[in-house]
């Protein structure tokens, strides 16, 4: 029983890796160029399976995050599908997102044009623009953004605009080579708005929790705890 459990556990993780082809793990940012020339940057903890084909490129979004700078002499349609939506290429460097049900897509140059799978409509993105969906849901569009703030990961810098708490210390988590746990109760904080390093996450947190009365723990394996200050 014991080692079906553990089997269990990691089952999603061996199945990811066997169907990636480009993996990328906690703290590691990598660009990669694809078999036609197309740059493509995969945050930490994203993976993506490649499907090309005489007649199309499309990339299929894993798991984690992408920007993807892509090659035009090429004339086949390029792609990227995450859950049961599709982002087109429109002349485009574009950024997608995968969390849980959700998907986020935002333009740093040209268009896009993005629609669920088999579906007749499509929302038109250009530079500065986003939009998101749910699995299952409607492309819905979202308030313009910077494009410089469009997957500044790439080059070192973790924009977050907006967020609770709790997303946020997730999401600086994704850059720290060792487990973190939030055993607090941010709920009703200030929501964040910050621009930090991710190749420091750990001074990344530290500023996150500066004056919210939370504790910071290290523990062996690189692991951090977030507690509330009174435990």
């Amino acid at each position: 029983m014991a080692a079906l459990g553990v089997a269990l556990f990691f089952a999603p993780d061996i199945m990811l890796h066997l169907r990636a082809d480009y993996l990328t793990h906690a703290g590691e940012v990598t660009t990669y160029t694809l078999p036609d020339g197309t740059s493509l940057a995969l945050d930490a903890q994203s993976a993506v399976a490649l499907h090309f084909s005489p007649t199309e490129r499309r990339v299929e979004l894993l798991a984690g995050r992408l920007w993807v700078d892509v090659q035009h002499q090429d004339t086949r349609p390029f792609r990227v599908v995450a859950a049961d939506g599709v982002t087109q290429d429109v002349g485009t460097a574009f950024f997608v997102g995968q969390d849980k049900n959700r998907v986020d897509i935002a333009v740093t140059q040209g268009r896009v044009l993005v629609g669920k799978q088999g579906a007749a409509m499509q929302t038109d993105l250009q530079v500065g623009q986003a939009a998101h969906y749910l699995r299952g849901g409607a492309v819905m569009r979202d308030p313009a953004v910077d494009p410089e703030d469009i997957a500044a990961w790439r080059y070192g810098e973790l924009v977050i605009r907006n967020q609770s708490v709790a997303d946020a210390l997730r999401l600086i988590a994704r850059y720290r080579r060792g487990p973190t746990w939030v055993w607090a109760n941010t709920a009703g904080m200030d929501r964040v708005d910050a621009v930090l390093r991710n190749d420091h996450p750990d001074d990344a947190i530290l500023s996150l929790i500066n004056g919210r009365g939370l504790k910071l723990t290290h523990l062996p394996g690189n692991g951090l705890l977030i507690t509330s200050g009174s435990r």
